[in-house]
């Protein structure tokens, strides 16, 4: 219509958008904590033997 003004598109005004936000936000929250919990175990074994190898070439020197 030439009088008709458009709305501007917000994905998060829409009423049949945010359901569907609200499923599946908490599931891409989870997945990334356990990536962080995996990747967090992941540094302090590679600290853990850094560490080691650090104190055996102190020993060699």
């Amino acid at each position: 219509m030439p009088g008709e003004r458009r709305k501007p598109f917000l994905l998060f005004r829409d009423e049949n958008f945010r359901p569907l936000m609200m499923d599946i936000f908490p599931a891409v929250m989870d997945i990334f904590s356990g990536m962080m919990v995996i990747f967090s175990s992941m540094l302090d074994k590679f600290f853990s033997m850094l560490n080691k190898k650090l104190k055996l070439m102190d020993k060699k020197l």
